[in-house]
């Protein structure tokens, strides 16, 4: 799912992780930085774009956007800090257009 939504021009960055789903277990969600040089893109539009290359049960069904990844000491996606953006409720950002920031 990450490389597909990579493909998205307007995409610099992606990390998915799984987070909890009363009904299926785990569901995917992304954490995306977007390119500054280009427009932003709405949540939909991404959707669309993945719904075209992937399962269906593969497009994330919660949206973070941020001006960058967290990274561990070895500069690998660090996918704790990634995960921990999706535990507080109230931060809750999975719609509409998004810059970047």
């Amino acid at each position: 799912m990450a490389e597909a939504a990579h493909s998205h021009d307007a995409i610099s960055e992606v990390a998915v992780v799984g987070v909890a789903d009363a009904r299926l277990g785990q569901v995917p969600a992304a954490v995306i930085v977007l390119r500054q040089d280009k427009p932003p893109v709405e949540v939909t539009a991404l959707e669309a774009h993945l719904r075209d290359t992937v399962l269906a049960t593969h497009v994330p069904v919660a949206w973070r956007f941020v001006g960058e990844l967290s990274r561990t000491s070895s500069m690998k996606v660090d996918h704790r800090a990634v995960r921990r953006l999706f535990e507080n409720p109230a931060t809750d950002l999975d719609s509409g257009a998004r810059n970047g920031g």
